[in-house]
């Protein structure tokens, strides 16, 4: 998975239907991504993320974007 190279959907769309399937606004389903990203990035080093996540290249940080589509692609 390399960010400069995949297509991401629409971020806006992924809160909408979490939200639909929580009843829960879609902007309380992006703070709670954003924060949880944001702590990730706090409390765990790069070089540990991709050890886990087995990434071939170093990003040096973890937007939402990129850290749904790294766990879309460990559960497939």
């Amino acid at each position: 998975l390399n960010p400069n190279t995949y297509t991401y959907p629409p971020i806006k769309d992924l809160y909408l239907e979490v939200s639909k399937l929580y009843n829960v606004s879609p902007k309380t389903i992006k703070w709670s991504i954003r924060t949880s990203v944001d702590t990730l990035n706090r409390s765990l080093s790069i070089d540990t993320l991709c050890s886990v996540f087995s990434l071939k290249f170093r990003p040096e940080t973890v937007t939402p974007k990129f850290f749904i589509a790294l766990i879309v692609e460990h559960f497939k």
